[in-house]
Parts: structure tokens; sequence; C-alpha cells
């Protein structure tokens, strides 16, 4: 048993000794050449006619004293995200920090002193 330990099964002596962690397929073909599977369109039927169910499950829920508190605030958020969209992730980019907005002349002037910089046209 050369290679590792493994031993070559049929004719793909050679295939199976170039073969490595993380690259099970041979150079140049794809694992899955076919691509991912279609749907069922009977499966999707199914779920589509389910939500009607779902939505009424979710408000009589939502709306239910006798249930916790976190599971009613949890059909809440799903309702909205459903009916609104997610909120927006806010995200932090330190790109530039100025003390005061430029305005639009000095926008120009930045711009301008990087196209000169970079060799590029100017204005006239």
């Amino acid at each position: 048993m050369e290679g590792g330990g493994r031993m070559p099964v049929g004719n793909s002596t050679k295939s199976a000794e170039k073969r490595v962690p993380g690259r099970p397929f041979e150079k140049g073909k794809s694992g899955n050449p076919s691509g991912r599977p279609k749907k069922d369109p009977s499966v999707t039927a199914m779920f589509k006619g389910a939500c009607p169910d779902a939505v009424k499950l979710l408000i009589t829920t939502m709306n239910d004293e006798n249930v916790k508190p976190e599971l009613r605030v949890d059909c809440a958020k799903t309702i909205i995200n459903r009916v609104m969209g997610k909120e927006l992730q806010p995200i932090q980019a330190d790109v530039f920090k100025a003390e005061q907005p430029l305005t639009l002349d000095e926008c120009f002037a930045i711009a301008e002193e990087v196209l000169h910089e970079a060799g590029g046209p100017t204005a006239p």
C-alpha cells in the first residue's frame, strides 16, 4: 500500500495517488456536474398552501396572553420581518473622519488632487 496507506481502487491508480485532502476530484472536473437539484414543485405548492395557516398561528400565538412573552415577541418579530423586511445591520467603517462635513468644492479639490497624483486628467 503506497500513498499514505490507501489502496487504489480499480484502474484509478494514477488519480488516487494525486488526490490530496481538500481536492477529492480530478482537476477541472466538478464534483456536482448537474448542479443543485431542482426543487420538487409539489413540495413548494404544499408549503405555499400551508402559509395562511402558519400566518394565523403566528398571529394567534402573538395575541395569546397565556403564551410566554418571549414566544409572543418572537412571533411579532417574524411577522414584522416578513412584512417590513429585516432591519438593517449597522456596520462601523472609519474610512475617513472629518471634524465637519466637506463642502462640494472641497470634495472636488480632493478628487482633483488624487487624479493629479495618479497622472489622470484634471479639470480645466
